[in-house]
């Protein structure tokens, strides 16, 4: 993060704090990455998540009380591992109304779903 010219995404990453894989971020990693402008798109990989999809919505709500929730995507990893937490895309309806059951805003699902990848890809594509 000290080189990097513009911001970066993690793009299939998780929090460490909530489970104990390689492949998550440290918070201090997290804190960093969203400090230059970046987002961490969350997987579905039960090996990331630590279990279920009520473990995946934990992680999305450790990433807003670390970064915010303009720095948390979707990275899903669907094709990458054997029974995701959800099965495939046409799971994001059901995401999404376990998110705004937990009290999320529609705000912040826009947010998660889609605007905080295009923002970045914004910032960070050539026009």
């Amino acid at each position: 993060m000290r080189v990097a010219t513009k911001p970066v995404f993690a793009s299939h990453s998780n929090f460490r704090a909530l489970c104990d894989h390689p492949r998550n971020l440290t918070d201090e990693q997290a804190e960093a990455i969203a400090e230059k402008g970046g987002v961490i798109c969350l997987n579905f990989v039960p090996a990331f998540v630590g279990g279920d999809l009520a473990q995946f919505v934990r992680h999305y709500f450790h990433g807003v009380e670390l970064v915010g929730e303009k720095a948390l995507g979707l990275g899903s990893d669907f094709d990458g591992c054997k029974n995701p937490v959800l099965p495939d895309a046409s799971a994001f309806p059901q995401l999404a109304q376990v998110l705004r059951q937990s009290g999320v805003s529609s705000s912040a699902l826009k947010s998660l779903f889609h605007a905080n990848l295009l923002r970045y890809f914004r910032k960070i594509l050539p026009e």
